[in-house]
């Protein structure tokens, strides 16, 4: 037992002295460009790709706000969005990987004191190394937008909570009011800061100003910024864009966060059973629990959706685990390596379908974070095959995707309408492993095979 003591203090007194703050952002921008590999080269997808045709594109920002017809405009996102069209793609992935340095920058420099800097250290290093992290950390979307003003948000509402001071309250209701900018949904994360500052107001929360004030902000500052276009809001409501199976989508987002923080979890939860019960821990296991609200409504959101919860979640576990003998005598190593091993295709395409039992896998292996998504490729193929003027996509073959790198206009269905008719010659591409036979029962003509590009698989239309 002496020995431990000796070793926990050895790596306390290692990570818990004080260094200077250049020093720490240098060794955040070195772990963040070491686990980002080649997460910032790949190709856009199909959200990403139709963003930035239809929204990203529009004229100005205020048509960006107008043009809310369907959820994948997250609008205060796709305006950041829009300063950026026309740059290479790494700069567009390059804008979600700086808004996660800066959030990890933030709950360190302000969150360190009271989890502990090695506690705390784990944590934000198993989660930056893990898939998920890395997947939105890279992704052209705004759910870390969304999480890094979650977290700016819940550091102007516990200022607020503590001084009274107005600007404060200003910075929450302002970082409310752009946190569900990017999407309704973001209220989550909202709801998740507001939970974690309510001990800071103490038992008898009721009788201060400060809560009411805290919570009036959530609620005007979405109806301030949706109240415009409120029956474009409820029309993208109406869609029912989810999982209709409500259980598929809390198991994934269950692996999803194991997948985050792995060993960290039961470390924390051990914890929290041997100490005793108060308001404070209510209001924690709360905020684990918010997810629940799924069940509340006819179709489940996305398991991505809850993203926004992932960084207050990564402070409750490092407060779960500052206690923690395992953790002070190198525990950490053990979370962050297994968080490495989690990055290998083989662990991640293991648990890839249980993620996507209901729908498609937000968290390990998708299909467009798998090696054989290549659709630059196809332009090589087409570029053998000249002649070839009009292209049909599947939907299940992502043709935003398509597009976005032949930057050419391609046919597929949509909910406008779909394709009556292949005129002959005309290129089909197909998702690999899709039966050919359904496209030509479909239109009644023949496929003739061009080639293989991973993922796609590319034909010529004859017609009989």
């Amino acid at each position: 037992m002496d020995r431990q003591k000796a070793g926990g203090n050895f790596f306390h007194r290692l990570f818990a002295f004080k260094i200077r703050l250049l020093w720490q952002i240098f060794i955040l921008i070195f772990l963040l460009t070491a686990a980002a590999g080649g997460y910032l080269t790949r190709a856009l997808w199909f959200d990403e790709a139709l963003v930035m045709f239809n929204f990203a594109s529009l004229d100005s920002p205020l048509e960006i706000y107008r043009s809310y017809f369907i959820p994948n405009n997250q609008i205060v996102h796709t305006v950041c969005l829009r300063i950026l069209r026309g740059m290479p793609d790494i700069c567009l992935r390059l804008f979600s990987f700086c808004c996660s340095g800066i959030l990890l920058f933030l709950i360190w420099y302000n969150c360190r004191k009271k989890c502990g800097a090695l506690p705390l250290a784990a944590v934000l290093w198993t989660w930056m190394l893990s898939v998920p992290f890395m997947l939105y950390a890279t992704a052209v979307r705004g759910y870390m937008l969304a999480a890094l003003l979650t977290v700016i948000t819940l550091l102007c509402g516990r200022k607020y909570a503590v001084s009274g001071q107005f600007s404060a309250w200003a910075g929450w209701f302002a970082g409310a009011y752009l946190t569900v900018g990017v999407m309704p949904s973001a209220l989550a994360g909202i709801a998740a800061a507001g939970l974690y500052i309510l001990p800071l107001l103490g038992r008898r929360f009721y009788l201060k100003k400060e809560f009411y004030m805290l919570a009036a902000a959530p609620p005007a500052a979405f109806l301030a910024f949706y109240l415009p276009v409120w029956d474009k809001l409820t029309g993208a409501f109406a869609i029912r864009e989810g999982w209709h199976v409500h259980w598929a989508a809390l198991l994934a987002l269950a692996l999803g966060v194991t997948g985050s923080f792995n060993v960290l979890l039961p470390a924390a939860a051990w914890q929290a059973v041997k100490s005793r019960w108060n308001f404070r821990k209510f209001c924690y296991l709360t905020i684990w629990l918010l997810p629940l609200g799924m069940f509340l409504f006819p179709v489940a959101p996305f398991p991505r959706v809850w993203f926004v919860l992932f960084p207050v979640w990564a402070v409750l576990l490092a407060q779960g685990i500052k206690k923690s003998l395992w953790i002070r005598c190198g525990g950490w190593i053990a979370a962050a390596a297994l968080a490495g091993v989690m990055h290998s295709r083989c662990v991640s395409e293991k648990i890839s379908p249980w993620c996507a039992l209901a729908g498609q896998d937000d968290f390990f292996a998708p299909y467009f974070l798998r090696g054989d998504f290549r659709p630059e490729q196809i332009e090589q193929i087409l570029s053998a095959n000249p002649g070839n003027s009009r292209i049909y996509v599947p939907l299940q073959a992502d043709p935003w995707a398509v597009m976005r790198q032949l930057m050419r206009p391609v046919d597929f269905d949509s909910p406008r309408g779909k394709v009556k008719y292949l005129q002959d010659n005309t290129v089909v591409i197909l998702r690999s492993g899709d039966p050919p036979q359904m496209i030509t029962d479909r239109f009644g003509g023949k496929l003739i095979s061009r080639g293989s590009a991973g993922y796609f698989e590319i034909y010529i239309w004859r017609v009989l």
